[in-house]
């Protein structure tokens, strides 16, 4: 698995289910409606992410990926 690669490790559990979904392709309110959570606490959930990543978009975080991959 190409994420195994990634320090996923410091992500909460809810986090990390956010970023399976960020990387499956679904927005913040699709993620907010799988989850039944609010769609701000999906969008602070995606921003600590980033955080702890050390990316600043969607895109960077999906390049993240696809490098891991390689």
């Amino acid at each position: 698995e190409p994420v195994s690669k990634l320090p996923l490790a410091n992500l909460t559990p809810v986090q990390r289910e956010v970023f399976d979904l960020v990387v499956a392709g679904c927005d913040e309110h699709m993620i907010a409606d799988r989850l039944s959570r609010s769609f701000h606490t999906v969008h602070h959930h995606v921003q600590a992410i980033f955080r702890k990543l050390d990316v600043h978009s969607r895109t960077e975080l999906l390049a993240l990926v696809l490098n891991a991959s390689q």
